[in-house]
């Protein structure tokens, strides 16, 4: 062998077995370049340019790290440890189905290989496929029962699965046998937060952060946790640890911004929303979240490019294949599908803009739930319904309904169609109703609303109890019409104390075309932020919206009034969670207007026909 050659060959070994020190402490900068000196010597080294991509990823150089990889796999495509490290690259980078394409390739050669059964899992685990997740994880537990990874993915599968005492016991029996896991305690915590089962949550979180002070992960999730209790500030402290312990944990960064946007603090938040993209630039949540900054601050240019971001969210992931509307001059003529999305209130505010699209010489197509689609068809320049799961036709384009005001160019609020009423409500049941109503005909009546969905992020500030708004009736001549469906035994047992002077019709609201009638022969609605506000505000019907002193962005910032509805107006919370105080505001402008005449509905109760 030639002796230059030989010494090539023990450079390049030298420079490897440096390198692979430095891995093994976490020094991959100094890996790096170890290991691209011995590269230089040994370019045919399947070791080498192996060890050189697993450091170039362990530095966040993924493209570099990736192609690296490739390049050893050129070499010899079944080389399992490249495979391996290149399926984790891809999985990291969120190409799910390439990453799953590549572990399967190792479990062709070795059909017991430990990470590609968990990395396969992981995959199915993140996508909702839990049967499929749930045969590799089982398959790693064949060979190592006390797996603790695979088995806590099983016990995580089966809350999934809506079995919460057996993931419960699994957790449990998890950390009986690894207390001094501080993943374990993260994990169980985890799924307790999950389960909104807060306190439990802190109990774990602080065990994994006992075991582990600078886990990052742990720290995260207590934030998340205090978050949820609305301890905003105690939040953003272990927001700003958790930076703090890992500079570059784009997660939390993006959850320092939502504690900053929750607390009101716009500017703050934006910073952090800036940041998180700056260290993951691909995380679609952060632009989205940028997006509803600019949507708060009423500035629609940037805040409805912001806001199509969410399709590139995970929830989002199903509407990907579609053929999507990006642009209006293409549409005339031809067919699009609007897909109604997010809450029945998203559905009523934004359904208005399908009369502007039909305007343009479109066919509109909205396919909606069951529950609206009575009320919304009352809308004006939809072609044809498509309700809950009937086929869907061919249509040329297809886009979300609160994608249509970017599409139609709604850059100011002054170009929201607010012509209202833009719905209706039934004729015969508006009839039904108003002689419900007739013992309180010359009553002032006032429909109340208190609370809403309990899934929305912000419900625990935006819903309140109902004895606040029992204030109402010290106002003499007054009486209250729940609008509130699924009431609490509780809460029906503080009605029945005041008489006839509240009035419960909400066993025969069956659906918003039935609340829509009832609204008919209101004086006043005086609810929270529900969909009872945007359905009252698209029959201009007089409502008053009590908010919370950090409001939604389609509320603005400090105004009384909403460009979207005019018959609505706007009371907000000096302080947060200050119902009380927000109600001597409602009380004191209520009074005069209950004793008005002129602002009472004297609707006439129509007779019988035979």
């Amino acid at each position: 062998m030639n002796p230059s050659h030989t010494t090539l060959i023990d450079q390049a070994n030298q420079h490897l077995q440096a390198g692979l020190s430095a891995q093994e402490q976490g020094c991959h900068q100094e890996a790096v370049q170890h290991l691209l000196l011995a590269r230089a010597k040994q370019p045919q080294s399947l070791e080498i340019v192996t060890a050189l991509g697993r450091s170039q990823l362990a530095l966040g150089e993924v493209e570099t790290g990736l192609s690296t990889l490739v390049d050893a796999l050129e070499m010899q495509r079944t080389y399992v440890p490249a495979l391996v490290l290149l399926a984790q690259g891809l999985a990291e980078q969120g190409q799910s189905e390439e990453a799953i394409s590549i572990f399967l390739r190792v479990l062709d050669q070795d059909s017991h290989h430990p990470t590609a059964l968990l990395g396969v899992g992981r995959l199915f685990f993140e996508h909702g496929r839990w049967a499929d997740a749930t045969v590799y994880f089982q398959d790693v537990l064949n060979q190592m029962p006390d797996h603790v990874e695979a088995r806590t993915y099983q016990a995580m599968i089966e809350q999934r699965l809506g079995h919460w005492d057996i993931a419960q016991a699994l957790f449990t029996d998890l950390m009986q046998k690894n207390p001094g896991s501080a993943r374990g305690h993260n994990n169980f915590g985890t799924a307790l937060l999950e389960q909104s089962l807060w306190d439990l949550a802190v109990e774990q979180f602080q065990a994994a952060l006992a075991i582990q002070p600078d886990y990052p992960q742990a720290i995260n999730n207590l934030g998340v946790t205090y978050q949820k209790m609305g301890n905003a500030r105690t939040a953003l402290t272990q927001f700003h640890r958790a930076l703090e312990v890992k500079p570059d944990y784009w997660d939390a960064a993006n959850n320092l911004g939502l504690s900053y946007q929750n607390m009101g603090q716009l500017e703050e938040a934006l910073q952090a929303f800036r940041l998180c993209q700056r260290l993951k630039p691909d995380f679609a949540d952060a632009y989205f979240n940028e997006g509803v900054i600019w949507l708060t601050r009423g500035d629609w240019v940037q805040g409805w490019r912001g806001y199509e971001w969410r399709l590139k969210m995970r929830k989002y992931c199903n509407h990907t294949h579609l053929q999507q509307a990006r642009e209006i001059s293409p549409l005339p003529g031809r067919s699009v599908l609007v897909y109604c999305e997010q809450g029945f209130g998203d559905a009523i505010q934004f359904i208005r803009f399908t009369r502007a699209l039909h305007e343009k010489g479109v066919r509109v197509v909205v396919a909606c739930p069951r529950e609206t689609y009575p009320l919304l068809a009352t809308v004006q320049g939809v072609d044809h319904w498509v309700v809950d799961a009937e086929p869907l036709p061919f249509c040329d384009y297809h886009v979300l309904l609160l994608s249509l005001p970017l599409l139609l160019g709604i850059t100011t609020s002054e170009k929201i169609p607010a012509t209202v009423p833009y719905l209706s409500a039934d004729k015969k049941q508006v009839t039904y109703f108003r002689r419900s109503l007739a013992p309180w005909t010359k009553t002032f009546k006032v429909g109340i609303a208190w609370r809403g969905n309990p899934q929305h992020a912000n419900d625990r500030h935006r819903s309140m109890k109902p004895e606040p708004l029992l204030r109402l009736l010290d106002i003499p001549g007054l009486c209250l019409i729940n609008l509130q469906k699924d009431t609490t035994t509780d809460e029906r047992a503080l009605f029945s104390r005041a008489e006839r002077r509240i009035v419960d019709l909400t066993d025969q609201l069956t659906d918003f075309s039935a609340t829509a009638a009832l609204m008919d022969s209101l004086d006043l609605i005086i609810t929270v932020d529900t969909s009872i506000a945007h359905l009252a505000g698209a029959l201009a019907k007089p409502v008053w919206v009590l908010l919370p002193a950090v409001a939604e962005w389609r509320w603005l910032l400090e105004r009384q009034d909403s460009p979207w509805y005019p018959s609505m107006r706007l009371f907000r919370q000096a302080t947060l969670d200050d119902w009380q105080g927000l109600m001597d505001s409602v009380m004191a402008q209520l009074a005069p207007m209950v004793a008005d005449p002129n602002h009472h509905d004297n609707h006439p109760v129509p007779m019988e026909t035979s």
